[in-house]
């Protein structure tokens, strides 16, 4: 396309070429590029200049100064020399300056030379100036574009406003603008020059799809070859009268999202100038498209809001299961176009159709069951659990063949597909179908994949509600069954009402309840048999080939579809129509406490009757039934044992009394009325002073205080002895139990008069048999053997003595005369006790030391007898310790009590002795000190009348510790 030179120029190059030609030129000629690199051609002329060659400068030639000589063929009739000098400026060859004549000299040519560079400053200077003035018109254009395209929010708008303000500048006569984001929407408009719309399937359209598919520069060659388009494309252009085309990229945020289009009918019709144009603009247009995009996916994203916000109410308007699914779809079809669409759900292993839209008949189709295909798109997208969306199904591999069933699916191009998920599992899809290949984007699987999840909420909920309906029903008539089975506590009652009260609940032609018997199943009761007597009793004995026994052995339930098509169905009772008859079964384990007491049985002679909601709903009833059973076998063995407890506490000589949690009276037998003189309607409900014991009342407080059993013996104001017995019970109270201890406690003061007053009479005899022995060996003078053997007598006259001491002693602490009671200083009585005896331990070499805690509190006692024990403990300790050996006595307070401990590193007790340790007369075996065996039994006597303790401990071969713990003062 040739360039026009700014106005005013082209006059001013013909009077200079004119000038020239009055120079001595024959003629004159200027040449111009009117672009750099491009070609020569003629603009102004004077004379006759010979044909111009515009590659002349690039052919042979002879240089003058700076200027090319062109020499004639001299041959020729008139020989012209040709001169051609550059018009530069600024480093620039804008053209050449050409002349004609006779043989030029360098004069001549130095003055071409000089208006040459003349020629050349104006021209660069026009050119200047004239590009400036295009560049405030381009921008002028481009600000103005910018308004423009600002103010329209849809990609037709845009491509319209735009080829109306380019149309003044850039020749053209058809324009397209389209946007592709990642997602694969695509939006376009195709226009005329005028800013007619046409067919979105132009070839100027496919040209741009083409390109933006493919790497690329920014802009796209104008020219139509091959690497520009496709035969096809190329030809429908041609057909259309365009042969010049130019695409700009449009790039937003690193990544093209459109291009825009413009092609001419004119070959080559657009200049480099118009294509830095369309570089300028394409920033400008990018913007535009982006926020336009922006402002359709945000209107689109709104529009889908609000149908997914119909959807969620009008689908919590209802919980019948069909009606969610009809208005899901009619919701759906508010913002996706599509054929056909259908909700299918999963059944076990396959899927069925549970509503559909756009179908001729779609009641023909609802219902449609088929099976999952590993290679079928379907069950692909389920286990993926993402939507899926397929340009064309009928160009892969795994589109179902068994959809070919399916009125229109093998018309079926465009599909997506939304898995139902609830909590990670896919319960179904949702399916969208169109007829025109690549029809859906990634949006519309978004938008499905949102509406999947709504739905599947509301299928979810639907079924939650149709569930709890059904629970609410069973559970209403469990509750039901259970009070009138638990209404009897008979066992054969409870069966027959458990059997009367499960056909409520479960449709049956025959039930059973065997219970177990041994290693054998007894039918304890049924229904629907002719004759029940000739079923009930029956023994099935343990054979796991047999349904029933495997479901007492399993403990779980199990249904058969039908029995007679299983080998391992027993017929022993074939005989039985009812029996032989049965198809359909349920057996399910009675279990108490994770023990199998029974089956309960369900029979239907229809095959296939029974599910596994059956399954679960008579397991519930076998827990009820269970528990029935298991409660009125309980209550007969309560009820046995209430009254075998009767009979005991009835019979029992000894006074039993209960008393409640409530510290009341609950129970007295005969024993406890008769020797507690009181009556059972009289103190039932009464606390239990009422009977008067204080004793017992104080040993009933310290019970419960301890919370652990008491024994005590408890003496009735009528002089009755009890040896008495509380001990707690759980959920119970306490029982206390009376044994009359008067007889023995009797006895027991006869043999202690008895034992002291033959204690006294030998106490005379023996000092006698003393003072003789004494007088023995003061008669005459005696022999060695006569003083061992008066020796001897001695020795034994003292043993006695000390025994009949002891005796005497024990016998008058038992007795029980008061004791005298006086204020006591630990510290002094130890004193005494260690003076007593520390003879004996110098004796043998032993060390006797004493460890007293600061400030011992005063004990309230009686002085002598305090002493008493700790002379008897610390003479054991003495008696029983090797010579050389050590003793300690220390004392501390501990909680309200002193403590005094006698340690020794003696040969210590064997452990099998210390429970016998206190016991009257006992000795430790293999001992050889002697002893009368009394002397810990009175220590133990003495500290039991200060209300004390005493308690040993030893390490055989290491020595003993006795520790007596006495209350103090304060305490007492």
């Amino acid at each position: 396309m040739a360039t026009s030179l700014p106005p005013g120029l082209e006059p001013l190059l013909s009077s200079i070429v004119s000038m020239i030609q009055t120079l001595g030129w024959h003629d004159a000629a200027i040449v111009l590029r009117d672009d750099p690199g491009g070609p020569l051609r003629s603009v102004a002329a004077a004379g006759d200049p010979p044909p111009f060659d515009p590659d002349f400068d690039s052919k042979s030639h002879s240089q003058l100064s700076r200027s090319v000589l062109i020499v004639p063929d001299v041959s020729a009739a008139d020989p012209r020399w040709q001169v051609a000098i550059p018009l530069a400026a600024e480093g620039i060859t804008l053209g050449w300056l050409i002349v004609g004549g006779s043989e030029p000299d360098e004069a001549r040519v130095t003055a071409l030379e000089t208006h040459a560079d003349l020629i050349a400053a104006a021209l660069f200077q026009t050119r200047q100036a004239a590009a400036m003035h295009d560049e405030a018109a381009r921008q002028k254009l481009l600000n103005r574009i910018a308004r423009i395209v600002s103010q329209h929010l849809t990609v037709q708008d845009l491509c319209r406003a735009i080829t109306h303000e380019l149309r003044a500048t850039i020749p053209f006569q058809r324009a397209t603008l389209m946007f592709h984001g990642q997602s694969g929407a695509q939006e376009s408009a195709v226009l005329d020059a005028d800013g007619t719309p046409l067919p979105e399937r132009d070839p100027l359209a496919a040209i741009a799809q083409a390109w933006l598919a493919a790497p690329g520069d920014k802009i796209l060659t104008t020219s139509l070859d091959e690497a520009a388009a496709s035969p096809e494309t190329r030809r429908a252009l041609s057909d259309a009268g365009l042969h010049s085309v130019a695409v700009v990229a449009l790039q937003a945020h690193g990544q093209r999202i459109g291009a825009f289009s413009l092609a001419a009918e004119a070959p080559d019709a657009f200049r480099p100038a118009d294509l830095d144009l369309l570089r300028a603009l394409a920033d400008h247009l990018a913007g535009a498209v982006w926020k336009a995009w922006l402002y359709h996916k945000e209107q689109r994203q709104r529009h889908v809001n609000e149908a997914l916000a119909n959807l969620s109410q009008s689908v919590n308007s209802t919980l019948a299961l069909d009606e969610v699914l009809a208005l899901a779809l009619e919701q759906l079809s508010q913002v996706l176009t599509f054929d056909t669409a259908s909700i299918i759900l999963a059944e076990g292993g396959e899927l069925c159709i549970m509503a559909c839209h756009g179908f001729d008949q779609p009641e023909d189709l609802i219902g449609t069951v088929f099976h999952f295909e590993e290679n079928n798109i379907a069950y692909e997208t389920m286990l993926a659990r993402q939507a899926r969306v397929v340009g064309d199904v009928q160009e892969i591999s795994n589109w179902g063949h068994s959809r070919h069933e399916v009125e229109g699916a093998h018309t079926i191009r465009s599909w997506i597909g939304a898995p139902l998920v609830v909590r990670e599992h896919s319960i179904g899809m949702l399916t969208i179908d169109k007829h025109e290949p690549d029809f859906y984007t990634g949006d519309d699987g978004d938008t499905a994949a949102a509406f999947a999840v709504q739905i599947a909420t509301a299928i979810h909920n639907a079924r939650l509600y149709e569930s709890e309906q059904l629970r609410r029903q069973t559970a209403l008539a469990l509750a039901q069954i259970a009070q009138t089975i638990n209404a009897t506590l008979e066992p054969s009652e409870v069966l027959d009402l458990a059997l009367d009260q499960l056909r409520t609940v479960m449709d049956y032609d025959t039930a059973s309840i065997l219970l177990l018997q041994g290693s054998n199943l007894r039918i304890a009761a049924c229904r629907g048999f002719h004759s029940p007597e000739h079923v009930t009793g029956t023994m099935i004995t343990p054979d796991r080939a047999n349904y029933a026994q495997r479901t007492l052995v399993d403990q779980r339930v199990r249904y058969v579809e039908d029995v007679q098509q299983t080998g391992d169905w027993s017929h022993s009772r074939d005989e039985i129509p009812e029996i032989a008859a049965i198809r359909a079964w349920i057996g399910v384990p009675l279990i108490v406490q994770d023990q199998s007491i029974g089956v309960l049985t369900i029979d239907k002679q229809q095959p296939n009757f029974y599910t596994q909601d059956d399954a679960d709903t008579a397991t519930v009833f076998a827990t009820q039934i269970a528990t029935a059973i298991h409660n009125a076998s309980l209550h007969q063995t309560v009820a046995r044992q209430r009254d075998r407890l009767a009979a005991i506490l009835t019979d029992a000589s000894d006074a039993v009394i209960v008393v409640d949690t409530s510290n009341l009276i609950w129970l007295v037998n005969p024993a406890a009325e008769h020797d507690l003189q009181i009556e059972r309607a009289t103190v039932a409900g009464e606390p239990l002073s009422c009977l008067g014991l204080p004793e017992l009342d104080e040993a009933f407080a310290t019970a419960q205080a301890q919370q652990t059993a008491v024994m005590c013996e408890i003496v009735t104001p009528g002089g009755t002895a009890f040896h008495a017995s509380l001990a707690p019970v759980r959920d119970v109270g306490w029982v206390i139990v009376m044994q009359d201890i008067t007889p023995l406690k009797e006895l027991d003061r006869l043999r202690t008069d008895w034992v002291a007053a033959v204690s006294h009479d030998l106490k005379n005899p023996i000092q006698v048999i003393q003072m003789g022995a004494a007088m023995l060996e003061l008669d005459a003078p005696l022999s060695a053997l006569q003083i061992e053997h008066v020796q001897m007598i001695e020795r034994s006259a003292a043993q006695l003595s000390d025994l009949v001491t002891n005796v005497l002693d024990l016998a008058r602490l038992e007795a029980g005369p008061p004791l005298r009671v006086v204020s006591v200083s630990p510290p002094d009585v130890i004193d005494a006790a260690m003076s007593e005896i520390e003879h004996l331990a110098t004796e043998k070499g032993q060390d006797l030391t004493v460890e007293l805690g600061p400030s011992l509190p005063p004990l309230m006692g009686d002085e002598s007898l305090l002493r008493r024990v700790l002379t008897n403990l610390l003479s054991n300790a003495i008696k029983y310790t090797p010579e050389g050996g050590s003793i300690t006595v220390r004392a501390h307070t501990t909680n309200g009590a002193l403590n005094i401990e006698i340690a020794d590193n003696g040969q210590g007790i064997p452990a099998d002795a210390l429970p016998h340790l206190f016991d009257r007369f006992y000795r430790v075996p293999n001992t050889a000190a002697s002893g009368t065996g009394l002397g810990l039994s009175i220590v133990k006597s003495i500290i039991d009348k200060h209300n004390g303790s005493v308690h040993v401990t030893s390490i055989p071969g290491q020595g003993s510790t006795f520790t007596i713990s006495l209350p103090t003062a304060k305490a007492s």
